[in-house]
């Protein structure tokens, strides 16, 4: 695989314009440059080109019933971008829901480019958040059997490549971040339980780059590297917490027994980047399932009791549902220990000469490119999150990023009564 040694750039492809969004490149830049920055560990190669595309949903996108439906729309997305034997080496493309789908059926067209000489594939990386192909949860994967959605044109592509032409054994190009719950990244793997799919209706903030702080961590799978932002309270319950000093108490003491109703539409056994379609025979253990339910009685009960008193009465502990306890008491762990990587067989993998190693160009002001090795951050400070202190480069289009709360304690105290101190 070609090292960077040329002129590297960054490409960006925005999602869906809906009604309301300005879709200006200035705002594709402030919301996905931090992702990048923080996924790869590396700031983005200039110059940043936003992709030019229709980036509509017809009937429901901006342009309503004159916008092109979205296998056109994805279409002219892929052939905006440079062609595959055209790219220099280190070159990095970020993508966002639709924008998402977009790249990775142009990482499927850069396997094939380079599928004859691999070992001459530029190095690249790439960056899908919201990705509707996600192998296992992705809507357009989850939902293959139907093939095509009729009227609205909207063809289920399926998964998303786990392999990048060229890459190495156990070498990371892609890195993947969904959100829990959401429709289009976090579809239930079982839609026959119909609270789990209503839940799944309701819409989660994904636009905030600041939600880069609570990623965990899922797996590693080929060449990809799985995030995945916890979402608390569970969507279904965020109507609650519009009604005054009552709602929130209410949704917290209701989450823990609704969360694991919910995750019981899903199967968190299987890897994020296993491409897994609906399976209507998939049911939680009832025998479990039970035993669990009648412990969030008492543990919902204290949750409330704790917002509204400071004690915790039945002896239980809070949930850890902004990290590995997203999925419900005694449910699997988010991140995957040992990874999927780690699990395979070793194979015996020739070391490339110096000149073959994967690089990318380091951040400069200057028009001269040079070479660094980019650097493991998450390998380095061995945390199954996200570096908490790792931040972009300050272009005046980067986004201004709100301070994050300390714990999920202080984040519920804050919501409750709106007091931020830390105490």
């Amino acid at each position: 695989m070609q090292a960077a040694v040329g002129l590297a750039a960054t490409y960006l492809v925005g999602g869906t314009h809906a009604f309301g969004d300005d879709g200006s490149d200035q705002t594709a830049v402030r919301i996905q440059v931090p992702w990048i920055t923080s996924l790869t560990g590396a700031a983005p190669p200039p110059p940043v080109s936003v992709v030019q595309y229709p980036a509509s949903l017809w009937p429901v996108s901006s342009g309503g019933l004159s916008d092109p439906k979205f296998d056109q729309s994805v279409a002219a997305g892929v052939a905006a971008l440079p062609s595959p034997d055209s790219v220099q080496p280190g070159t990095v493309f970020g993508g966002g829901s639709q924008g998402s789908v977009v790249l990775s059926i142009y990482k499927r067209k850069f396997n094939q480019a380079w599928a004859s000489n691999p070992e001459d594939a530029p190095a690249i990386e790439l960056v899908f958040v919201e990705d509707p192909m996600r192998p296992n949860g992705g809507i357009l994967e989850r939902l293959t059997p139907l093939r095509k959605l009729p009227i609205f044109d909207i063809p289920f592509y399926g998964a998303a490549p786990t392999q990048t032409a060229g890459a190495a054994q156990g070498d990371i190009t892609t890195y993947d971040i969904a959100f829990q719950y959401n429709l289009f990244s976090d579809f239930p793997t079982n839609p026959l339980f119909i609270l789990s799919v209503i839940n799944s209706l309701v819409r989660v903030p994904t636009a905030d780059p600041a939600l880069i702080q609570d990623a965990v961590l899922q797996d590693e799978y080929g060449d990809t590297k799985y995030y995945m932002v916890p979402t608390y309270s569970v969507p279904i319950l965020l109507p609650l917490n519009r009604i005054p000093k009552v709602g929130p108490v209410l949704a917290d003491t209701l989450d823990p027994t609704v969360r694991l109703l919910v995750e019981a539409g899903y199967d968190r056994t299987i890897s994020p980047g296993q491409p897994t379609k609906v399976e209507l025979g998939y049911f939680p253990k009832p025998i479990t399932l039970a035993r669990n339910l009648l412990i969030s009685i008492p543990t919902g009960l204290d949750n409330g009791l704790e917002d509204t008193t400071g004690r915790r009465p039945f002896g239980t502990e809070r949930p850890d549902v902004m990290g590995q306890g997203a999925y419900g008491i005694n449910a699997a762990p988010v991140t995957m220990t040992p990874t999927t990587n780690e699990q395979r067989p070793a194979t015996t993998v020739s070391v490339p000469e110096p000149s073959k190693l994967r690089t990318r160009k380091a951040s400069t002001s200057t028009s001269v490119a040079t070479v660094s090795t980019r650097p493991k951050v998450r390998d380095l400070i061995g945390s199954d999150r996200l570096p908490k202190k790792l931040t972009p480069p300050s272009p005046k289009s980067l986004v201004h990023k709100s301070p994050r709360e300390e714990n999920d304690r202080h984040l519920l105290r804050r919501h409750l009564t709106g007091d931020d101190s830390q105490r």
